[in-house]
């Protein structure tokens, strides 16, 4: 994400009368007016990400994810960043991590609540996208499928891309997912900044 905020909401005009040199289109000097080339910002949309991220005990060697989710608070305005887990008993605890331009160091602790989280979260934000991370299956309460069903009928502004860390063999596990919800699958923690920056794409006009 270190290139991502000289980059979103971008767009390029070509054709122009005037602007600067467009090295693609440099042999067409003299024929036409496509050698020069305006860079603008393009207006954003109104929604807003909240990153959702799974904060149990077997997230402890994948803590990656949580810098790349403070990145992305940092180039993309009023992003949220919150974590989740269960460190006790039938007790789902959300944590919202970020305050102003500083961060809280998540702490990693107890069960995966997932479908309980993301219900709590569309709650609080009920008309945002949001970027949810896990590496294993909920372990408590709803699923992430109940959980995203009883938000589209709820809170239908909600979006949800559902992102879980698998073997290979899980890439195409998406039976019984309402049109809410986006899943994707990675191998590696190294994949999940690509997928932030894919994920927002929807939300600046026009594309990324």
């Amino acid at each position: 994400l270190r290139d991502l905020k000289n980059t979103l909401g971008k767009e390029t005009l070509r054709g122009e009368l005037s602007g600067q040199i467009d090295r693609h289109h440099l042999y067409r000097a003299g024929i036409d007016r496509k050698v020069f080339k305006q860079n603008r910002i393009k207006p954003r949309r109104d929604k807003k990400v909240v990153c959702l991220l799974d904060a149990s005990s077997s997230m402890g060697g994948n803590t990656e994810i949580y810098k790349a989710a403070h990145a992305l608070a940092r180039v993309v305005d009023g992003t949220e960043v919150l974590s989740y887990n269960m460190p006790g008993h039938d007790q789902c605890v959300v944590t919202r991590q970020t305050s102003g331009r500083g961060f809280k160091r998540i702490k990693v602790n107890g069960g995966t609540p997932s479908g309980q989280a993301l219900i709590a979260t569309a709650l609080k934000f009920p008309d945002r996208m949001i970027i949810h991370f896990t590496d294993g299956d909920s372990n408590d309460g709803f699923t992430t499928t109940q959980a995203s069903k009883i938000i589209q009928k709820k809170f239908p502004r909600v979006q949800i891309i559902d992102v879980q860390m698998r073997p290979k063999v899980y890439n195409r596990n998406t039976d019984g997912l309402p049109p809410n919800v986006t899943r994707v699958n990675i191998q590696e923690v190294s994949e999940f900044p690509a997928v932030l920056q894919e994920a927002i794409k929807p939300w600046v006009r026009g594309g990324g």
